[in-house]
């Protein structure tokens, strides 16, 4: 029997109910059939100034080139604004992940490249936890979170995070050697993404397969909850006719 009552809640979703995980099975490589494109855990690529970052691109369920907040001169506790309103790390992002696109095969070397006409690989900068404030003046502790995460899509952060970067990121915790397996404090299969509107909860199961890694299953927790029920009334005649 279904059972809507819980203590599980979503960031942005007001009250509680109970936990439902929304599973995406054998989930690695979705876009480039590789859960890392480039063969590395860890990549380094060098933007147009002459600048060097290592980044790390993960394929599961969707495609992500992680990157430490602080290497792009963040701490990744940011906001909206703080973000969206910085043309030049805006800029700079745009560039680390169009470099990562071309690494994982999903973007063409010297193609023109926009977040309106490429909006894969997405680009996400993440940190070790700590405390911080949402969008909604919640305060968020770091015991309570393994990873911070700020997630770009189409050239501007989102106010919360996208499930599959959620479970691209859950994944990437479980893959040694990647940068959010470096710079998270789960030591197990689930991970508590803190990202600007508050907590999302993700598992991953990883194992490794020959020279890449299987996910055998990526999952985000969600929630549901009954809005209504009703009954439809035929009359006899339209059923004797179908009969």
């Amino acid at each position: 029997m279904l059972k809507y009552e819980g203590n599980f809640s979503i960031a942005g979703v007001p009250g509680l109910s109970s936990k439902i995980m929304l599973n995406f099975l054998d989930s690695g490589g979705t876009f480039t059939r590789k859960m890392l494109p480039s063969g590395n855990a860890i990549d380094t690529v060098q933007i147009k100034d002459g600048r060097r970052f290592e980044i790390s691109v993960v394929d599961c369920v969707n495609t992500i080139v992680f990157v430490r907040a602080q290497d792009v001169g963040v701490k990744g506790t940011e906001l909206q604004y703080p973000i969206n309103s910085n043309a030049e790390l805006l800029d700079t992002l745009e560039q680390i992940r169009v470099k990562g696109g071309i690494l994982a095969g999903l973007i063409r070397p010297q193609e023109s490249v926009r977040p309106t006409t490429h909006s894969l690989p997405k680009i996400v900068m993440v940190a070790q936890t700590t405390d911080y404030i949402t969008l909604t003046n919640q305060a968020v502790q770091a015991e309570d979170i393994d990873i911070l995460s700020r997630y770009i899509s189409m050239g501007a952060l989102h106010k919360a995070h996208a499930v599959g970067g959620a479970m691209a990121l859950a994944a990437a915790c479980q893959i040694p050697g990647t940068i959010p397996s470096l710079l998270t404090s789960s030591s197990g299969s689930t991970v508590r993404i803190g990202h600007p509107s508050g907590t999302m909860y993700a598992e991953a199961v990883v194992e490794r397969k020959e020279t890449d890694w299987h996910v055998i299953r990526a999952a985000c927790g969600r929630t549901a909850r009954r809005l209504m029920e009703g009954e439809a009334y035929i009359p006899v005649s339209v059923l004797a006719a179908h009969g």
